[in-house]
């Protein structure tokens, strides 16, 4: 897990990172001894499922905003809509009134 946080805090970011970056970044600490084949590989899934798992957290909470703004324009309106039925009702019924005079 050290080497994963290595990679991480290297500025990679497992969010932003593709695949092919990943392994290319991997293949080079490689080639310079940093790690072993078999640790790159490690790495290399641990990367890709910390990056899904951040995909995945951040698809929920943009639908979570989504929903939560739609909630509040949706009650917003249906306030609004309510006031005016209410004030259309008022005016009915003073020219109600008013024809009935």
């Amino acid at each position: 897990m050290d080497m994963f946080e290595k990679f991480i805090n290297l500025g990679v970011g497992a969010f932003s990172i593709t695949k092919e970056k990943a392994e290319k970044i991997i293949d080079e600490m490689v080639e310079r001894g940093e790690i072993n084949r078999e640790e790159a590989k490690k790495t290399l899934e641990d990367v890709i499922k910390k990056g899904e798992e951040q995909r995945d957290q951040f698809r929920t909470y943009i639908r979570e905003e989504v929903d939560k703004c739609k909630g509040e324009h949706v009650s917003s309106y249906k306030s609004k809509i309510e006031d005016l039925e209410a004030r259309i009702k008022e005016l009915e019924d003073k020219l109600n009134q008013q024809t009935e005079n």
